[in-house]
């Protein structure tokens, strides 16, 4: 992963934090939610971040998100992993 893309990531993540509080999200939920990101936050923080670690992750807060309608992330997230 470039630096490029690595930044956009975490954007897309800081994005996803930011508005983690609002989407009323029940425990398992959002302990989901935080794993994932810590998951990214991991790889980003490693010197070689694993593409597919990142894209897996991503895919899991897709499916979190995509549980709420209008939810802005969620083509952010959509756009990174290609779909």
């Amino acid at each position: 992963m470039d630096t490029t893309i690595c930044r956009a990531v975490e954007r897309v993540c800081d994005g996803i934090k930011a508005q983690a509080g609002s989407l009323d999200l029940d425990f398992d939920s959002l302990a989901e939610l935080v794993a994932d990101l810590k998951t990214i936050a991991d790889q980003l923080g490693s010197p070689r971040p694993k593409t597919a670690v990142v894209r897996e992750s991503l895919r899991s807060l897709e499916a979190v998100l995509n549980r709420f309608a209008g939810n802005r992330c969620l083509a952010d997230v959509r756009a990174l992993i290609g779909d």
